[in-house]
């Protein structure tokens, strides 16, 4: 008598599945069933399969023993979450104890970044004023199937020892379909034209995933002060108070800033000045009046340098104030006083009358 042994026979009902494009991080599940298809019971076990991608599926099951009338078929569920991207194409093998040929089950797919897009495609924050904050809001949606955690920020912003961009809400856990609102402030440190980007990193992805131009003018506002030489107070009575005013006028269609410079105490001395509108924003093709109070503190002729700042410009503007300091100005209704003759030891009055 001839004949050949058989080992285990069995089949897997899913021998190759193409996954196509997953999201990175987004889990999912497959079931895969195992049957015997022998005459003898079958004893199967998945060999280790540790590649990068091979790594992320997970077995429910790895092993089992299938029955030939009862017990037949095992069920695994196999579940795939995978954080690197890129295509993969991992084949796992199942050995068969007591037999040389091996089941093989294939996944094939594609890990992708999340997708996600901002609700503007620039950010043009067009003609602004040197130093005056402007802002802008931007919506981030989540188009992808994952939540993603995303980080915004504005590559090179900051390199000049100060920060020109403020940014609300720039980080955070932003769910399937929803958005986010992201405030941007921006505020100018250079008379320049700005052409930057605002990216988003995804934390666990990768970093500049997503980029929208910003673009914006920084200018100085054209500004001039009338009177733009001398500020007359003429003739001023000593620590008595004159006012005369200045005209800070803007000329340009943004906003400009201006401060009236402290005086440096050695002019003190000769004269004090006080500002009523010491700095203030002057509105596009608008004007600010200044009261400037005037004070001498010497009698002489006075002549001491006022500086306004406008912001922007680097030598500020300087206005002269000149004025003649006296004391008290009076006068008698009378250049002598006669008594005539008089009668020794008895008073006599003469009235004098002195006009201030």
């Amino acid at each position: 008598m001839t004949g050949q042994g058989k080992g285990p026979q069995a089949q897997l009902s899913l021998p190759e599945q193409d996954i196509g494009d997953i999201f990175v991080n987004f889990q999912k599940e497959f079931a895969v069933g195992i049957e015997n298809t022998g005459e003898i019971d079958c004893h199967w076990k998945l060999i280790p399969y540790e590649t990068p991608f091979g790594s992320k599926f997970h077995f429910s099951k790895t092993e089992g023993i299938l029955g030939v009338n009862q017990n037949i078929r095992d069920l695994i569920k196999v579940t795939f979450k995978s954080d690197i991207l890129g295509e993969f194409s991992e084949t796992f093998r199942f050995a068969l104890e007591g037999s040389s040929e091996m089941l093989t089950l294939t996944f094939k797919g594609h890990v992708v970044a999340p997708t996600f897009k901002f609700s503007e495609e620039i950010i043009d924050f067009g003609r602004v004023s040197y130093k005056f904050p402007i802002q802008k809001t931007v919506y981030l949606t989540n188009t992808s199937e994952v939540d993603i955690n995303y980080v915004v920020r504005v590559p090179g912003d900051g390199r000049s020892l100060q920060s020109e961009f403020n940014i609300t809400n720039n980080r955070g856990k932003l769910e399937r379909s929803k958005e986010a609102k992201i405030d941007i402030e921006f505020v100018p440190s250079f008379p320049q034209l700005y052409d930057m980007v605002l990216v988003v990193d995804l934390e666990g992805v990768g970093q500049d995933m997503l980029a929208v131009p910003i673009k914006a003018e920084c200018l100085v506002p054209k500004v001039r002060v009338s009177p733009s030489d001398f500020l007359e107070y003429e003739t001023c009575f000593l620590r008595h108070p004159k006012t005369r005013q200045i005209e800070i006028i803007n000329e340009d269609s943004l906003k400009a800033k201006y401060e009236i410079v402290p005086q440096d105490d050695q002019s003190k001395r000769i004269a004090v000045y006080t500002a009523d509108k010491e700095s203030g924003i002057i509105n596009p093709k608008s004007s600010q009046i200044v009261n400037i109070a005037l004070r001498t503190e010497i009698l002489s002729t006075v002549r001491i340098p006022l500086y306004i700042k406008v912001e922007g410009h680097h030598i500020p503007f300087m206005v002269t104030v000149l004025a003649t300091s006296t004391g008290p100005l009076v006068e008698a209704d009378k250049e002598e006083l006669d008594y005539g003759n008089v009668e020794v030891l008895k008073d006599y009055t003469e009235k004098l009358t002195i006009k201030n």
